[in-house]
């Protein structure tokens, strides 16, 4: 059987960085210069040059104030292209790890979230995280 590493989207950011340091030798990092999430109809095509053993999605577009004025980006980084993404993993028969946010909560209450809590996006931010879709 031949080694497969696992593919690490948004290797750059704090999230992507711990875990492709974690993960050393055994993952291919991707950083936005190397997979431009925002370009969502050129995600699979780009993912079909990689065969990993999986694909952990730590990439986000995560500036929190503009994504108020640039919302439709926010939505492609964080709505769109995780489904693709997801989507993509489903068809390789690989799993897929995705992080999120709890923004997609109402930041109301003093206990931890859970799951099946009400979503309730205060903010533009949080309505992208909230919309995972392909």
């Amino acid at each position: 059987m031949s080694y497969r590493p696992i593919l690490v989207i948004g290797a750059s950011g704090q999230i992507g960085k711990t875990l492709a340091r974690i993960l050393g030798n055994s993952c291919i990092r991707l950083t936005r210069q190397q997979l431009d999430l925002s370009k969502i109809d050129e995600l699979e095509q780009e993912l079909d040059k990689y065969d990993v053993s999986a694909v952990i999605n730590a990439g986000a577009y995560t500036l929190v104030d503009r994504a108020e004025q640039e919302e439709s980006i926010a939505l492609k980084v964080n709505g769109y292209a995780p489904g693709i993404i997801a989507g993509w993993c489903a068809k390789q028969a690989i799993p897929f790890v995705h992080y999120s946010t709890d923004y997609v909560f109402s930041g109301k209450g003093n206990k931890p979230w859970m799951e099946e809590d009400l979503y309730a996006p205060v903010n533009a931010y949080g309505r992208t995280k909230r919309k995972v879709t392909n």
